[in-house]
């Protein structure tokens, strides 16, 4: 190899699949496993010669002429569907999945693609079209096999392969030509040998090109073909933010940690103070309310006075309808026009504000702090967008999605698929230290409040404190906090005067304890008067038992169709309050404390009647101010062992509980061993390292824990953990479109099996289940933390209440072509119990205070 002279040239063609992108990791892997220089250059030390596109984005005479001339092997990717088009490549030719079904239709060399690997090995192969042995053309032969019954699996050799033995194809190779195909996934996390058989691919291209003296002097390629690819895999230049560019006003942010004396539980914070103050936008609580769960460090809440000047936006996908409604009470909207989506004015919108904070000023123990040190402030949060993405805005973040004519009905048109409050204060808590933060965003000039004419930069609007309120009302805070620490509750809340920062009844006199709870209203809403379902009401399911068990088994008719390899089917459990929720709090207690999740949160958006009450323990992404990006997808969930499992006499005490114990164990290790389980976890998390590599730099991507059951307080889940590094030029707002929606809520492929699923969940818009929930935080105004961070949760064992009385939970599971229909809707309703026990517990409370009238009993009908 002393006389290779260039880095070989690879080109991807990408068949709309989820795990294309990981063959990435493949090709990093197997440069780094190359010792010598030399053949480092030949084999590529890195993606920069490496090009993705898609396998329609060319016409085939362009392709050939203009394209594949700069590229010394082809790559042809797993994908739906089936292989229908003969390929005429002369380069050499690898093909996974689909690619590798195509090489054996099309057809129907001795350098081994094995060199190097076991005879036998572990490959993952996912349901898909296989190639038929029994009509395999003279061309090609059977390099790689597989039998489903182990015996033979291990007695078979090469001989036996045209003697009638049972076996499915791996591996093919072209008798003649350099066509390659293998018919399992080399990319996968959990194949071995994927790198080895990449670096195969690489000498096997480099002899074929040096016996035809085709080698000449290139090193990287030129612009325009780089242009063409669907991610750069060549290093980019970050995006520059600098804040001398900011015309508008400029801001700085205040982080002040308060008397390690001043400590009270979050629940108490923020029904007597937070939910407690006028708020026209609503209130926020992003709660973790599973201690001591690592996951459960921080939690964050925030409400709307005027004086904050924050602002909330929604958004419809349908109508492309943005609205602004500012603390101000002044409502603006505009339809996004030219191309623009709502990720891109979200992107805009906090890339703004990023420009804008010029400094972070850290006060603690008196001390004033400007040079900000991480050890100092333990979280990445510095305010911003506290809300949700709904999972129809898969209509503007998927590549290739095309909304059907279905979805383009009147009742669903001006459907909110987005709502975010831009939280300009905020009270943090760190569970483990227990000290509590206060947080606000201040501008560094006054503006006026009034002087709005539109929207076209939001920056337009006033936002943030003026340094005046912003002193009054960390003053204010900070005595309410002592107020609830010295009193006694009795069911009184404390009320918010930014003019006097003692705690003022209503003749005037202080006091520690204002306002009756009765008493309390909320801006634009009715008075509470009860939040039970009427006597009639039920918990009645979008698709009833028969349609869903009938979808299931079409949902399996297209995996075995090779249309999908797992479809996440689902449904909403909707039922009608009989008065409107405008106590969302004492609803959510029984949530966050029948079902405690790391990723609990309370929302009422109230300029958009919408209440979200969540316990999820599933993290959707979590992006950090040095841009670490974490995600973990949870697949696989048997419920925890309750009651009693005793064969003969039971004790009803410390034997009782033993049986229990041990059947729990029992389930929890056989969900971390079940195939199936097993199988549609590591779907998902091959899809994640794909949907990574679009943000994230390819060798960064990596699994430090695969499949591990986490028990929660209903359900034992099986959760991977998938690590990667940000590209400098990718912000929080593109990094979560990149990878909306959660996989594990879609399916993989992602595009093909949203497109499934539209039909199969009957175009029903799923609203805010199945999207993100969370923040985008700005940034800081330090060089470190100058783009922010993010932390997103999936939207799963959830209420959402809109319109004061529409209450729906939504649940589902993944589907493969193992899956039971019986099993899978039980799973399905288990997982909506984990929310419907709350409800039930709170209306039957809520009716015994109430009335006298013997209590009613609420029926739920699936």
């Amino acid at each position: 190899m002393k006389d290779c002279q260039h880095t070989l040239r690879t080109l991807i063609i990408d068949n709309y699949d989820s795990y294309t992108f990981n063959l990435l990791h493949l090709w990093n892997k197997s440069s780094a496993d190359n010792n010598s220089k030399a053949t480092q250059k030949c084999f590529g030390a890195t993606t920069n010669n490496v090009i993705i596109i898609r396998n329609d984005q060319f016409e085939w005479d362009y392709f050939k002429t203009n394209i594949l001339p700069y590229f010394d092997n082809v790559i042809i990717s797993p994908g739906p569907g089936s292989p229908e088009k003969a390929c005429d490549c002369n380069v050499p030719v690898l093909g996974v999945c689909l690619g590798h079904q195509g090489i054996g239709t099309a057809f129907g060399a001795k350098d081994s693609l094995f060199f190097g690997i076991p005879d036998a090995f572990y490959g993952v192969r996912y349901h898909s079209l296989v190639v038929d042995h029994q009509n395999l053309p003279s061309d090609l032969m059977i390099t790689a096999w597989f039998s489903s019954n182990e015996e033979e699996n291990n007695r078979f050799s090469s001989s036996e392969l045209n003697n009638g033995a049972a076996y499915i194809i791996m591996g093919l190779q072209h008798k003649y030509k350099p066509y390659y195909g293998v018919q399992f996934h080399p990319e996968s996390i959990c194949t071995e040998y994927g790198h080895q058989l990449a670096k195969n691919f690489q000498k096997i291209t480099y002899s074929f090109l040096k016996k035809r003296g085709r080698f000449f002097q290139h090193h990287e390629l030129p612009s325009h073909i780089q242009d063409i690819s669907i991610i750069p895999t060549f290093i980019s230049r970050p995006r520059e933010i600098s804040s001398s560019s900011c015309t508008s006003p400029k801001y700085h942010i205040v982080l002040k940690r308060l008397n390690e004396n001043i400590w009270i539980d979050s629940e108490k914070v923020f029904e007597n103070i937070v939910s407690v103050d006028p708020s026209l936008l609503g209130t926020w609580w992003l709660d973790s309310a599973r201690r001591p769960d690592p996951q459960s460090r921080f939690s964050f809440m925030g409400s709307t006075p005027s004086e904050a000047n924050a602002f909330s936006v929604s958004y419809a996908t349908l109508p492309k309808r943005l609205q602004i409604t500012c603390s101000n009470g002044i409502v603006m909207s505009k339809v996004l026009t030219g191309g623009k989506t709502f990720w891109d004015w979200m992107s805009d919108t906090m890339n703004l504000f990023n420009k804008c904070v010029t400094r972070t000023c850290v006060i603690i123990d008196g001390h004033q702090h400007d040079d900000l040190i991480s050890q100092q402030v333990p979280f990445d949060f510095r305010l911003g967008m506290m809300g949700y993405f709904g999972y129809e805005m898969k209509r503007e973040s998927l590549s290739g999605y095309v909304i059907p004519q279905e979805q383009w009905k009147k009742n669903i048109c001006n459907q909110v698929d987005a709502a975010f409050i831009f939280a300009t204060q905020a009270i943090v808590f760190d569970h483990l230290e227990k000290r509590i933060w206060l947080a606000g965003l201040i501008r560094e000039k006054e503006h006026s409040v009034n002087n709005v004419e539109d929207i076209k930069d939001v920056l337009d609007i006033t936002t943030g404190f003026s340094p005046r309120d912003f002193t009054s009302w960390i003053k204010a805070t900070e005595n309410r906090l002592l107020c609830l620490i010295k009193g006694q509750f009795g069911g009184s809340v404390l009320k918010l005067n930014f003019n006097n920062h003692r705690c003022k009844d209503n003749n005037g006199q202080s006091s520690n304890y204002i306002e009756n709870k009765s008493d309390k209203k909320r801006i634009n809403k009715h008075s509470l008067e009860s939040q039970i379902p009427s006597s009639s009401s039920l918990f009645i399911p979008d698709i009833d038992y028969p349609s869903y068990i009938s979808a299931i088994e079409q949902a399996r008719s297209f995996i075995h169709d090779g249309q999908s390899y797992e479809i996440c089917l689902t449904t909403q459990i909707r039922t009608t309050l009989n008065q409107r929720l405008d106590d969302s709090l004492e609803l959510y207690k029984h949530l966050r404390r029948k079902n405690p999740a790391p990723f609990s949160a309370l929302f009422d958006f109230a300029a958009e009647d919408s209440i979200i009450l969540s316990s999820s323990p599933e993290k959707f992404i979590e992006i950090s101010s040095d841009g670490c990006v974490e995600m973990k997808p949870i697949k696989g969930t048997v419920a925890v062992a309750s009651g009693c499992f005793c064969v003969d006499k039971c004790d009803k005490g410390k034997q009782c509980e033993l049986n229990r114990k041990k059947e729990d164990r029992k389930r929890a290790q056989s969900l971390e061993c079940n195939v199936k389980e097993r199988a549609e976890n590591l779907m998902i998390v091959d899809l994640i390292r794909h949907d990574l590599v679009h943000i994230c730099l390819p060798e960064t991507v990596r699994v430090p824990l695969l499949m591990k059951v986490e028990t929660y307080e209903t359900m034992h889940q099986l959760v991977t953990t998938v690590h990667g590094s940000l590209k400098s030029d990718i912000d929080c707002v593109e990094a979560v479109r990149k990878c909306f929606p959660p996989g594990s809520m879609t399916g993989a492929p992602k595009l093909r099996s949203v497109q499934l699923l539209d039909e199969l969940e009957n175009h029903i818009p799923r609203g805010v289940y199945s999207g993100c929930l969370g923040y985008l935080s700005i940034g800081d105004g330090t060089k470190a933390r100058q783009k922010g961070s993010a932390m997103f949760s999936v939207v799963i064992r959830t209420a959402v209440v809109g319109n004061g009385t529409d209450l729906s939970i939504g649940a589902g599971g993944a589907i493969t072509f193992l899956s039971n229909a019986d099993e899978e809707w039980r799973e399905a309703m288990l997982k909506a119990q984990s929310v419907i026990p709350s409800v039930l517990a709170f209306t039957n409370e809520t009716q015994e205070t109430a009335t006298t009238k013997k209590k009613k009993t609420t029926t739920i009908k699936f």
